[in-house]
């Protein structure tokens, strides 16, 4: 009988395990589904970061060409 309860008690304690570890499992999932939904809101923030930045050196080459066809349009000044 003693055998019995032993099996019986080293049963119930794995099944307590067993529970433990599902419940991290489901932990484990949650943290990492969490800290991949904030990875990809930073890649999007750097997405739009880069698209604006894009959009700048656009700009700002623009002007560079502009100002540098001023400059070869102009007279140039006897020194």
């Amino acid at each position: 009988m003693q055998a019995k309860e032993k099996i019986a008690e080293e049963k119930t304690e794995l099944e307590r395990e067993i529970a433990h570890l599902k419940s991290l499992e489901a932990t484990d999932k949650s943290d990492l589904d969490l800290q991949n939904w904030r990875f990809k809101s930073a890649i999007e923030d750097l997405k739009r970061q880069n698209r604006k930045l894009e959009e700048e050196n656009i700009a700002l080459k623009e002007r560079d060409y502009g100002l540098n066809e001023q400059l070869t349009l102009q007279p140039q000044k006897p020194q």
